[in-house]
């Protein structure tokens, strides 16, 4: 689930079915991810092919700190909308607090018990939102 729109193809038609780029992500970080989680959850096919070369124009950034807020704001927004426990536990590995390897583990169990996934998705909202609490502006 987790793609960059760095060089990603698709069908117009699937990309209107799921909806375009949401532009309550503001600053940096997080629209592409959005986008990304709209398209496996409709069904999308993720295919990574490693000889195709994509080239980034540089730009000027803003400071590290700025683009670490945006980011943090944004993860929130992201967690707010889906209330899923892939995006929890996606939050909870881009901010460090869980290795890539457990998030992975944790789904996967997830995904093979439905009574499990409902249990920890519960665990996780309440968790994640009293601890957050509601969504920064």
């Amino acid at each position: 689930m987790v793609v960059t729109t760095a060089n990603m193809s698709l069908r117009r038609s699937f990309l209107y079915e799921v909806g375009l780029f949401d532009e309550q992500y503001k600053g940096w970080g997080m629209e592409d991810t959005d986008l990304s989680y709209r398209l496996y959850k409709a069904g999308g096919d993720f295919c990574f092919t490693p000889h195709i070369v994509n080239l980034h124009q540089l730009h000027p950034r803003g400071s590290t700190f700025a683009a670490e807020k945006d980011f943090r704001r944004n993860s929130l927004y992201f967690c707010h909308k889906h209330k899923s426990l892939e995006a929890y536990l996606f939050y909870r590995w881009t901010h460090q607090e869980i290795e890539m390897k457990t998030a992975n583990n944790m789904f996967k169990l997830a995904k093979s018990d439905a009574s499990l996934a409902e249990e920890l998705t519960f665990l996780y909202e309440k968790l994640f939102f009293s601890n957050v609490g509601s969504f920064p502006q």
